[in-house]
């Protein structure tokens, strides 16, 4: 439960432009939290014992040890201010496409991971899949690819996931990657205005990191496919402009991309069109992610809220 102020701020944050989908998913999460009663004064001291316990072990250089709803040992950086307070506090992140994700996944499936941040999703699919099946999880992010790889270890999925850090993008090159402070799940590779980062007292500090496109990567060794998960901040029209070739030569794989006009726009400088019209030339179907799955039109894309897309093909 939650009080009057944290779902005010959570309000505010949502209503920031900048912050990116990503957060505004936290704050929606937070908002949809109970608020918590007012207890009156005599039963304060019961109310206090009536709070849960704490869900994350603080480990100290801001990192804390957590277990999610669904058994994913996790350790998280507290510097974080979307993935990190969600996880802690409902033990999960993004349910709904958490459960898309398991409802696709079976052992001897393979799963690639493009924007694996600290590893929610990757260790969760590596779990799902282990006895059988393989996962690819690329993440440029320096900081945020050491604690995917503590948590890989952390829950034991030596043998079953390929970590790389690199970026994937719609040709193998090295770019600058923005990394935020605060705002982890935003980092990009489109720099955000000096003066947006300090209503938010965020900062982006840039690094040069190795990029691929998951034709480079993939097709040379025909591995096949089932599901790929593609979520970076925007950039996601070079993702599926650098794996026309995979999308040619496996009608059978599966997408779950995150839909963010906003960020594809303003942040990335880039037209959402061509990528949409590409996947329509390529017969994908779209549905949305939220309660249940909720069929949209990729032409008429204007109309689709943020959020993640399930894509998939008759074959």
């Amino acid at each position: 439960m939650i009080g009057p102020a944290l779902r005010n701020a959570c309000r505010c944050v949502a209503d920031l432009p900048l912050v990116g989908p990503m957060a505004r998913r936290a704050a929606a999460m937070l908002r949809a939290t109970p608020e918590a009663p007012r207890p009156a004064r005599s039963s304060a001291a019961l109310a206090l014992r009536d709070v849960p316990a704490p869900r994350g072990v603080f480990l100290g250089e801001h990192r804390v040890l957590t277990q999610t709803s669904r058994g994913v040992r996790l350790i998280l950086d507290t510097r974080d201010i979307i993935m990190t307070p969600i996880v802690l506090l409902h033990g999960e992140w993004e349910p709904e496409t958490s459960r898309a994700l398991l409802d696709i996944l079976r052992p001897g499936m393979n799963f690639v991971d493009v924007g694996a941040n600290m590893g929610y999703f990757t260790s969760l699919a590596g779990l799902a899949l282990r006895g059988g099946g393989q996962v690819w999880a690329f993440e440029p992010d320096p900081v945020s690819y050491e604690f995917l790889a503590d948590n890989v270890a952390l829950n034991w999925l030596f043998e079953d996931i390929r970590l790389e850090r690199k970026g994937v993008y719609s040709r193998s090159t090295t770019l600058t990657l923005f990394k935020r402070e605060k705002y982890v799940g935003n980092t990009s590779l489109g720099a955000v205005d000096a003066a947006d980062l300090a209503r938010i007292m965020d900062q982006q500090i840039p690094h040069q990191v190795e990029v691929v496109s998951l034709d480079d990567y993939f097709l040379p060794g025909g591995q096949r496919i089932d599901l790929v998960k593609i979520d970076v901040e925007g950039a996601e029209p070079h993702v599926i402009q650098g794996m026309a070739g995979l999308l040619r030569a496996q009608p059978g794989m599966r997408l779950l991309i995150e839909w963010s006009p906003g960020q594809i726009r303003d942040t990335m400088k880039l037209d959402p069109a061509p990528m949409m019209r590409t996947l329509r030339e390529h017969g994908f179907r779209a549905r949305f992610i939220g309660a249940r799955l909720e069929p949209v039109d990729l032409g008429a894309f204007g109309r689709i809220p943020h959020g993640m897309l399930l894509l998939d093909r008759d074959t």
